[in-house]
């Protein structure tokens, strides 16, 4: 008759146990980062409609803008022209965070 080694069968039960807490573990990860990527979609869809929604409640900055795209740089303004850079500035940090 053989002798049970009670120290093997409580070390191989932690080893069981160490793996089903490492999966959990992963699982948690996988589900926390996918709540982050949710979270950061949200965020970046409101910025972009809150950048959109000035062009259409602000008729000036639309003006400004038509006027940029169709004119000469130069005869921008000094303060038309930070307006403008900052606008595309926050168009192209937005669309960075998207991809």
């Amino acid at each position: 008759m053989k002798n049970i080694d009670y120290g093997q069968i409580i070390s191989a039960t932690a080893n069981i146990g160490v793996i089903v807490g490492l999966g959990v573990l992963i699982y948690e990860v996988r589900q926390n980062t996918q709540a982050l990527q949710n979270e950061t979609d949200v965020a970046i869809y409101s910025a972009g409609s809150a950048q959109n929604s000035l062009l259409v409640q602000d008729p000036v900055l639309t003006e400004l803008l038509m006027r940029a795209q169709n004119e000469d740089w130069s005869s921008l303004s000094p303060v038309e022209r930070r307006q403008v850079s900052v606008w595309y500035y926050l168009l192209l940090d937005r669309l960075e965070l998207q991809y």
